[in-house]
């Protein structure tokens, strides 16, 4: 008995979940959905007869033959949703696939458009990149040209705007009064005593000062001057303190 009862939950088991049976169930139930709503859905008080007599009233009726009557009922409840099934699992396959077709198709489509606007997309930028290159290249080959026509004078004017801490230029402003105090010419040792080693760093540095040597005597002195650089950016101190 409990092999029997194996047997039987198994077969049932592969028959629930066959997906034929629960097609054919549906299609049943939709096309027989009078009666599933008469007996599990209305109330009893809506009928003004028993249900089963009003069940009985939805059955084709043949005069005269209560069985061919059965048969005919049983029939029209039972055949129409095997053909529904039979139609659902041959054609909607094909329907599917003919769908599924139509999707791919337009999928690819789009997808090959957006590869060719991407392609399109790419040149340009491509396009745009190297006339950008080449418009880098010119302009800064024209401002070398405009690099090489520029007077000292000029240069040196940008570069006296280009320095952003003022105390050195303040210190060398010092610096070029007590050398013109001097004559035009500031021994070295006597620096030391008019600004910081710093200010003596920034005028080497950016070539406002140079270092000459004058013989007296047996012995040779060192000398601070400016250079026309030098000069140009004391001119440009005085210019500044003018106007402020």
């Amino acid at each position: 008995m409990s092999e029997f009862l194996s047997s039987f939950s198994k077969w049932f088991q592969d028959k629930a979940n066959s997906p034929l049976y629960w097609t054919y169930f549906g299609f049943f139930v939709a096309w027989n959905w009078k009666f599933f709503q008469v007996v599990f859905l209305e109330d009893a008080s809506l009928f003004s007869s028993p249900r089963i007599e009003y069940l009985n009233s939805l059955n084709i009726t043949l005069l005269g033959n209560n069985f061919l009557n059965w048969v005919v009922n049983m029939l029209w409840r039972i055949v129409p949703p095997i053909g529904f099934t039979y139609a659902a699992i041959i054609w909607l396959p094909a329907l599917h696939k003919w769908a599924f077709g139509i999707y791919l198709t337009h999928y690819f489509d789009r997808k090959t458009l957006f590869q060719e606007r991407k392609a399109e997309y790419e040149e340009k930028m491509a396009k745009l990149v190297k006339q950008e290159a080449v418009a880098k290249k010119e302009r800064a080959e024209q401002e070398r040209v405009i690099e090489k026509t520029k007077t000292e004078e000029e240069k040196w004017r940008e570069e006296f705007e280009k320095i952003k801490d003022k105390e050195p230029l303040k210190g060398f402003g010092e610096l070029v009064v007590r050398i013109y105090g001097e004559g035009g010419v500031l021994r070295t040792d006597q620096v030391e005593g008019v600004v910081s080693s710093s200010v003596v760093a920034f005028a080497g540095v950016y070539d406002l000062t140079r270092v000459i040597d004058r013989k007296y005597g047996s012995g040779t002195l060192s000398f601070i001057e400016l250079t026309d650089k030098g000069k140009y950016f004391s001119r440009l101190l005085s210019e500044k303190e003018f106007a402020t």
